[in-house]
């Protein structure tokens, strides 16, 4: 539950972008959100994107397995920024609907330009 739904019961707009944000968690992992909640209070990409080669594998570990790291990195690294800023404590840091439809309109082009460009040298003989 979203932390100000705690305090004081009332469903914002911007309460339903922290539970947007857990499902996006759920769809980039594979699995459900309380898998990826421990006892520490790291926040997603601290965990996921430290730098580096590091990045590349905690990435990997991450993202749904059946995937089998057929993306773009630089994707998975926006996604999962897009998930934490949906996740933020502070609500006022959460993204508005706008945002987060532009977000996930450039992500959806930037996998299928990817897709593309990894298709070219593909040639069907029939």
């Amino acid at each position: 539950m979203a932390p100000k739904y705690l305090e004081n019961g009332l469903v914002s707009q911007k309460l339903l972008f922290m539970h947007f944000g857990v499902l996006l968690l759920e769809i980039l992992g594979g699995k459900e959100a309380t898998t990826f909640c421990g006892e520490n209070s790291m926040h997603i990409s601290e965990a996921l994107l430290g730098g580096g080669n590091e990045e590349k594998e905690k990435l990997k570990d991450f993202v749904d397995p059946p995937l089998e790291n057929n993306y773009p990195l630089v994707l998975a690294v926006f996604m999962v920024r897009l998930v934490e800023s949906c996740l933020s404590k502070d609500p006022t840091h959460r993204p508005i609907m706008d945002d987060v439809v532009q977000s996930l309109s450039r992500a959806l082009t930037t996998s299928l330009n990817w897709e593309i460009s990894n298709m070219s040298g593909y040639r069907s003989y029939s």
